[in-house]
């Protein structure tokens, strides 16, 4: 007996534990871990109450400690020191090892109490997918007698088992037939005019669909068992009165439904059309997709699916739209099936003009312009010249990707001057961007912000918010591209307001994506940060991998730029998952641009050129120049070769990037420093310094600053250099550019030194080796870790500290 026995007569569950323990004490030890030796009752009890047993390994040495103390916990004198059931001591003994499957024996009736609710215990006891909690729901109504009755019930037909402290369904939630009999017993009672009320509840529901609020929870259950038991006339009847009903309320999924249980196939067709284009506005794409397939395949079915051939065009679209392009093209190909025996119109030539749409997506161009001549043929047999401008835009386009500027701008501008001399607006608005799309390219941005400043007027006249937006995103672009940062912000800004408002969450993305960008170029990490994380979690909602490719390298960047390696590490390796899936050229070159700077940051100078020659051999395959320019520029910092400089220079030219002279220059004189020769350098190249932008607003000038200080400090120019040492720790600490206050802690420590002011340089040495450790930390990769701490920016910290601690010890000494 337990002590509480014992002494006060109590038993409980805890005392039947305790004698558990005794029992498995004996199992294990062949031996009473109370008797005595005459086996008197009032000793063994006396022992009971007084004593604690040794453990059971003492005995047999084959236990191991975690057995004995679950062993001794059950034989616990305090009935409040054991564990609280037996479910905890099987628990217990799975953590020693146990395998025995005690889950499996787990019914739910034993974890009903009086004081249980419905979803108390769903919550704590039940693992439910999205789809199974609504379905349960409805079948219970609420109420925790059904509840139990389902539970039992799937648990005899071994569908509910015990797994990982919750009930799971192994496949879906059977409705017991004791619990449907029961509902319909109820069904049967209730009055005539009830029972017709529930009637038309089980049809206009939807085949009593569990997401339905009508329904109140205890009529739930019989409106799910009614629809199947009821005659297809009285479905039919009843749907068609309940789909005006839905249909005059908008709500078109629905009302899509209940037409098809009517028979009524060109109302479903009707309905589900704006449906469609509703849901995918929404983002959900799929839903969309499922109720036109109901309708596609109802209208096959019945032989008669001409009529529907807008709904094959919109789940065209919306599949072109989500990247799949094979169930787009079999959805395109059976509108022109079907229209093989009918006069042409104008949804068979926008067939054609979707048709070159994929073939671009699929980078088939030939293809493509080709698809776009036949629709272009088929509208000017229809006298469309508005389709047939647009068609002009397609082709167009398609000449821009081929890289043939000079055709790209004649479509685009045949386009414009149709859609001005028919009125529309918005249409010439859009022209004039794809315009300035190919002056930007070639160059000429003064050109390229006036049209799209001209473009933005034209869309305020038509008052179109969300091509303002477009508008407004495109020349925070520009103005980002030409150092422009304050404009480029305000316009992002604006943009990102319109589009929360108007546009779709595609129109989102690329606007928080640009909005990032431009943020990161002015130094402004933390609210690039936030952005891109806005940016993330609407990108990951609509499953858009491009985009989570983009924010993560956003993001990587900006770690680096902080000294935070491993979250940079981590960044780059998810845009590379992402990217990988995508194979996009451009993204890949990008990654590898700043995977070689945080080598190059962390001493593995070896591996940041080699992966820097990769990505030129990448970007010249892409044929992208400027991606290729980004690369060279970081190869002029990692070594001297002249036939990059020349390359560079050339491509400076080429894309009129003129602000990237001073990178260069900076880059080239940087080179000559670090090597020691400096007095190798032309004339022009020491003499003087290169003229530093005035505005604050550029991440790259902290690094310019210092490599100017570095340079002046080559030529003795002590107060040139402290100047620039001073506009440098400024906008590093400014920005939280943590890579850059450490070569500054080193430099300035550098020039107190000279001055003779010991303390102070030995001040800013320690400053600077408190933030390399800092960056240490971050760095999970111990080899990483291990270059970091002996790259020659951190020796120079230490050495320094080593000598002026020598230094200023002799002084003390005197």
């Amino acid at each position: 007996m337990a002590p509480e026995t014992i002494a006060q007569g109590i038993t409980s569950h805890q005392s039947d534990l305790f004698a558990f323990g005794v029992i498995a004490y004996e199992l294990l030890t062949g031996q009473h871990p109370y008797m005595t030796a005459s086996g008197d009752p009032m000793e063994v009890n006396s022992r009971v109450q007084e004593e604690t047993p040794q453990p059971p390994s003492t005995i047999n040495g084959q236990i191991d400690n975690t057995l004995d103390e679950i062993v001794l916990a059950l034989l616990e004198r305090d009935a409040g020191k054991r564990p609280q059931s037996a479910f905890a001591v099987c628990e217990m003994l799975r953590d020693a090892g146990a395998t025995y499957p005690f889950e499996r024996c787990f019914l739910p009736r034993h974890f009903f109490t009086p004081e249980t609710t419905y979803d108390g215990f769903t919550a704590r006891h039940l693992s439910l997918n999205e789809d199974m909690t609504p379905r349960l729901d409805c079948l219970t109504g609420g109420d925790v007698k059904r509840l139990q009755m389902i539970l039992d019930g799937n648990a005899y037909r071994g569908n509910l088992v015990y797994r990982e402290g919750q009930f799971v369904f192994e496949k879906g939630i059977y409705w017991p037939q004791r619990a449907r009999r029961i509902v319909l017993r109820g069904f049967c009672r209730q009055s005539l005019s009830e029972k017709k009320r529930l009637i038309r509840q089980a049809v206009a529901t939807v085949g009593g669909s569990f997401a339905t609020t009508e329904a109140s929870p205890e009529s739930r259950p019989v409106v799910h068992l009614l629809l199947p038991l009821l005659s297809a006339k009285t479905v039919r009847r009843i749907a068609a009165v309940a789909a005006r009903e839905v249909e005059r309320a908008e709500e078109m999924p629905r009302a899509t439904r209940l037409y098809l249980m009517a028979g009524e196939l060109e109302a479903a067709e009707r309905c589900a059309y704006q449906a469609a284009v509703g849901l995918h506005g929404q983002s959900r794409s799929r839903e969309a997709l499922r109720l036109l397939k109901a309708v596609l395949d109802y209208g096959r079915m019945r032989q008669d699916e001409f009529i529907l051939r807008q709904l094959h065009m919109t789940a065209g679209d919306i599949h072109k739209d989500l990247g799949e392009l094979n169930e787009a093209e079999a959805h395109y190909k059976a509108i022109i099936a079907l229209s093989a025996e009918h006069p042409v119109d104008k949804l068979l030539a926008e067939t054609y003009k979707d048709f070159g749409g994929l073939h671009r997506q699929r980078r088939e161009f030939e293809k493509g312009l080709e698809a776009h001549r036949h629709a272009l043929a088929l509208f000017e047999s229809l006298n469309d010249e508005l389709e047939i401008s647009h068609t002009h835009v397609n082709i167009g386009n398609i000449y821009w990707e081929l890289k043939d500027l000079s055709s790209a701008l004649k479509e685009f501008r045949l386009a414009f001057h149709m859609q001005r001399r028919l009125g529309a607006l918005a249409d010439a608005a859009a022209s004039l961007n794809n315009i300035a799309s190919v002056y930007f390219t070639r160059g000429r941005h003064s050109r390229c912000i006036s049209l799209l400043n001209r473009a933005l007027e034209l869309n305020k006249r038509t008052g179109n918010e969300r091509e303002i937006a477009r508008t407004l995103n495109n020349l925070g672009y520009l103005y980002h591209y030409v150092g422009e940062q304050a404009y480029a912000a305000d316009s992002l800004t604006e943009s990102l307001t319109l589009t929360k408002r108007f546009g779709t969450k595609k129109d989102l993305l690329f606007n928080l994506e640009n909005l990032s960008k431009v943020l990161v170029s002015a130094g402004r990490l933390d609210k690039a940060l936030a952005v891109s994380e806005e940016g993330m979690t609407i990108a990951a909602r609509l499953d858009d991998e491009p985009h989570l490719a983009a924010f993560a390298l956003i993001r990587g960047t900006i770690f680096k730029r902080q000294g935070k390696v491993s979250s940079a590490q981590e960044e780059f390796a998810r845009c590379s998952g992402y990217n990988t899936r995508k194979n996009d050229t451009d993204m890949a070159c990008g990654l590898l641009v700043q995977d070689a700077s945080l080598r190059h940051f962390l001493g593995r100078s070896d591996e940041a050129l080699e992966i820097a020659e990769r990505a030129l051999r990448l970007a010249e395959e892409a044929q992208s120049p400027l991606i290729e320019l980004d690369v060279l520029l970081l190869l002029s910092r990692l070594k001297r070769d002249e036939s990059v400089v020349e390359r560079t220079r050339a491509l400076i030219q080429e894309t009129h990037r003129f602000s990237e002279n001073l990178v260069l220059t900076c880059n080239l004189l940087e080179q000559a420093v670090k090597s020691g020769h400096f007095d190798n350098l032309t004339p022009e190249q020491r003499a003087g310094f290169p003229q530093l932008p005035d505005g604050e607003d550029n991440i790259e000038l902290p690094r310019l600053c210092t490599v100017l200080a570095r340079v002046a400090i080559a030529k003795d120019d002590i107060n040139s250099a402290e100047n620039f040492i001073a506009r440098a720790n400024r906008l590093a600490t400014a920005f939280g550019l943590t890579p850059e206050l450490i070569e500054l802690s080193a430099l300035y420590a550098d020039l107190e030194a000279r001055r003779g002011n010991f303390e102070q340089s030995y001040s800013s040495f320690r400053e600077g080796l408190a933030l390399a450790k800092k960056v240490a930390m971050s760095i999970c990769d111990e080899a990483d870790q291990r270059v970091f701490l002996r790259s020659e920016m951190i020796l120079s910290l230490t050495e320094g500290i080593t000598k002026l601690n020598g230094i200023l010890n002799k002084k003390e000494s005197r």
